[in-house]
């Protein structure tokens, strides 16, 4: 595994995963284990971050080293999921992939001292209790800013395919991706720096942005100037590794298409675009652009980046977990599993793909 930080140019197209993960017990509970279970694990790994604190005790963060392709990736996450696995049970626990706890109050949930800092900056942040999906893509300087305008057209077709949020303080919220409506509604003193990303001139213009404020940037898509990568943040944390792999593989050759000029933007209002994005976080693909089933055009969007997978030679096979999400996401399958037996039966479900 590779551990370093480098800047826009250095290497084009690697990428790298972040994990966000919920620590239940055996009946679907919140268990705030984390630092236990961080305390068990090699040091070396929480040193580099590659295991790591989240905002709340009963969360843990894995982050895997720089990807070339997918069998880096693929062996990383099932090397750091193994490892939390293996430690979670020793300590009475399951971790499990999930956007949003199905019951669970964040008002009652022990913060990690590691984020007071935010905490006194933001107190509503508090209600962060929620399990997101980062996916670093690398590229040059001079396309960064070029495809994070361009990704923003697209990122209401890939909610549905990663939304796995729709439930809160056990109760249906009337969205397939909550997570993000939390993340906004954090936000409502700064609404800013949450939400569908700035569309900017320049690289420089974000810098300055970045500076303007001593507040945490959550927007959809972001630079990253620490590691010299765009950073897609509005995914929900996905139960399986496979499930991870097919998002991760599939955008990072969406960035490749938007670099290359191989897939095009077209025109839209930016009032569209945001209703868009609102309306995609609660129907997922039911949801319409000028009359248009969100569907459609994201199943236009998936033969596009399907070119590309045969000219870079991806086994197809991985978008199997993808491909289902068209029909039914997880969010969809959370809602059916709740309905029929309940918050404990569907933590236990989801936490059994874990290492699958």
């Amino acid at each position: 595994m590779t551990v370093m930080r480098y800047n826009f140019s250095s290497h084009e197209f690697d990428f790298g995963i972040e994990e966000e993960f919920f620590l239940a017990d055996s009946h679907g509970r919140l268990m705030p284990i984390a630092d236990k279970l961080l305390k068990a694990l090699p040091a070396s790994l929480l040193s580099h971050k590659i295991l790591y604190y989240e905002f709340h005790k009963s969360q843990i963060e894995i982050n895997t080293g720089i990807c070339e392709d997918i069998d880096d990736a693929r062996s990383d996450l099932e090397f750091l999921r193994g490892l939390v696995l293996d430690k979670a049970k020793e300590l009475g626990a399951r971790p499990v992939g999930i956007g949003t706890h199905p019951t669970a109050d964040w008002r009652a949930s022990k913060l990690n001292p590691q984020y007071a800092r935010n905490i006194v900056r933001r107190k509503q942040m508090e209600a962060y209790l929620t399990c997101g999906n980062h996916i670093h893509v690398s590229l040059q300087k001079k396309d960064v800013v070029k495809v994070i305008n361009a990704l923003r057209y697209y990122i209401p077709m890939i909610i549905p395919l990663a939304a796995n949020s729709p439930l809160w303080l056990g109760k249906k919220t009337g969205y397939q991706d909550y997570r993000l409506k939390v993340i906004e509604l954090a936000h409502t003193l700064d609404k800013r720096y949450a939400g569908m990303s700035p569309a900017l001139k320049n690289l420089a213009a974000w810098d300055r942005l970045y500076q303007s404020k001593d507040i945490p940037m959550y927007w959809d898509v972001r630079p990253n100037f620490k590691y010299g990568t765009i950073e897609l943040r509005f995914l929900d944390q996905q139960p399986a590794i496979t499930d991870i792999l097919s998002l991760a593989v599939f955008v990072r050759l969406l960035v490749i298409g938007l670099a290359k000029r191989k897939i095009g933007v077209p025109y839209i209002k930016e009032s569209e675009l945001l209703k868009l994005r609102s309306e995609a976080t609660k129907k997922g693909l039911s949801a319409k652009l000028r009359g248009k089933p969100l569907k459609e055009r994201a199943q236009s969007l998936y033969q596009k980046v399907m070119e590309l997978a045969d000219y870079h030679g991806t086994d197809k096979r991985l978008f199997r977990p993808l491909v289902r999400k068209f029909e039914k996401n997880l969010a969809e399958e959370q809602l059916g599993i709740w309905k029929k037996s309940g918050p404990e039966k569907l933590i236990k479900v989801f936490s059994r793909r874990f290492m699958r």
